[in-house]
């Protein structure tokens, strides 16, 4: 999920091409958002208030759109068609909702107008992901980076430059999982590594290997550690995935093999990998020809200290030790021609599945100063429009 900003900005007004009362407003030039308003609403160039889609409008701003015969359920704002146009999200009228002074081109008002963002909720605990018995949620350790938040094309349409060697790849639509060995904290060092480090100056930092969604680390309990009849690696489902396709000692390799390159092999680098688990029970209607009771996982990225690693690096690594990547479905020259490929049907095993949607980044890392790591989601209008798919995108 995107990052949530409500923003004064200026809006490209355009003609709607199926109706007379209607016209669109556009956000950010070519490639931003695209909203339907009404016709004379705005004039070409003027300040709107920009309310991007899953935000949740407070209840003034609901009464207000109920009176205007605008409807929307448990105040949310979704991407809708309407004739035959996509629109996603709200433009209103700042003097409406703001004070003079904060009518300010490119002002956040997310605060200001007591806007939130729809959080989804979690995947269902029950059938495939299990219920998470002995596993502990509330386990803590910075050095396990939960991973960057991959925002909407959309929001940031120019930073992309025309003709940057980019790679594509599908966003596959199942859970985020991460894996990988992390520097432990120090309440968790023994006796013997703590007399170590104080009396004979060991700089060298215990690692422990941890498993986790995208924000939750999932250790096991004590007791479960202790436990012989039970056996967490064979009913957590992430746990699963790291076991089946042996990601701690995956991990520790490419943590061994990056240490020689930083040209300091006895301190292993903090190594997160980063995956998609997909199959039957991960996500309703998204089981991609996988047998029932079977997990895989698609592998979109690796984190070497805070550094993450060039696609083709990622790749790579993969390769050696035969982890499944997600697909690459372009390489080349960026245009906005490459968006179209998000909106695609794939086929696994003779069943059709609509795609979520294609993540794009530099063939090279970099980042700007306008969205940090350039990486961007450019997800599919049939997808967001089926309201059967779950939110967690």
């Amino acid at each position: 999920m995107s990052t949530l900003e409500v923003k004064v900005v200026r809006a490209e007004i355009l003609e709607h091409p199926n109706a007379d009362a209607l016209e669109i407003a556009r956000i950010g030039g070519e490639g931003g958002y695209q909203c339907v308003v009404g016709l004379g609403q705005f004039k070409n160039n003027d300040l709107v208030i920009y309310i991007p889609p899953d935000s949740i409008v407070p209840d003034n701003i609901f009464e207000y759109l109920s009176q205007n015969k605008i409807t929307i359920k448990g105040g949310r704002i979704r991407a809708i068609k309407i004739r035959k146009q996509f629109s996603e999200g709200l433009c209103l009228t700042p003097s409406q909702w703001l004070e003079d002074k904060d009518i300010v081109e490119g002002k956040d008002v997310t605060e200001i107008l007591g806007v939130t963002k729809y959080e989804p909720p979690p995947p269902s605990r029950g059938g495939m992901l299990g219920k998470g018995k002995g596993i502990n949620t509330n386990y803590l350790n910075p050095e396990f980076t939960a991973y960057t938040c991959v925002e909407n094309s959309k929001k940031h349409p120019k930073v992309l430059q025309p003709g940057e060697e980019v790679v594509a790849t599908i966003k596959w639509h199942g859970t985020n999982f991460r894996c990988g060995h992390a520097a432990s904290l120090r309440r968790d060092w023994s006796w013997w590594t703590k007399f170590k480090k104080r009396f004979f100056g060991l700089k060298i930092v215990p690692m422990e290997f941890l498993v986790g969604s995208h924000n939750k680390i999932r250790r096991p309990s004590k007791a479960t550690l202790e436990s012989k009849y039970f056996d967490y690696k064979k009913t957590d489902t992430y746990w699963r995935a790291a076991e089946k396709y042996n990601l701690e000692s995956v991990t520790r390799q490419i943590g061994e093999n990056e240490a020689l390159l930083m040209d300091n092999p006895d301190q292993l680098p903090n190594v997160t990998l980063y995956a998609e688990i997909i199959g039957p029970g991960i996500q309703k209607g998204y089981e991609y020809g996988i047998e029932q009771g079977e997990i895989e996982i698609r592998v979109f990225d690796i984190r070497v200290n805070k550094v993450f690693l060039d696609w083709d690096r990622v790749v790579h690594l993969c390769d050696c030790f035969d982890l499944p990547t997600v697909q690459e479905v372009y390489r080349g020259p960026w245009s906005l021609d490459v968006a179209k490929l998000a909106q695609a049907t794939d086929e696994y095993n003779g069943k059709k599945y609509n795609r979520e949607g294609i993540v794009v980044r530099p063939v090279k890392e970099r980042r700007d100063f306008r969205c940090g790591r350039v990486i961007f989601k450019f997800l599919s209008e049939t997808y967001l429009l089926d309201k059967t798919n779950s939110d967690n995108h």
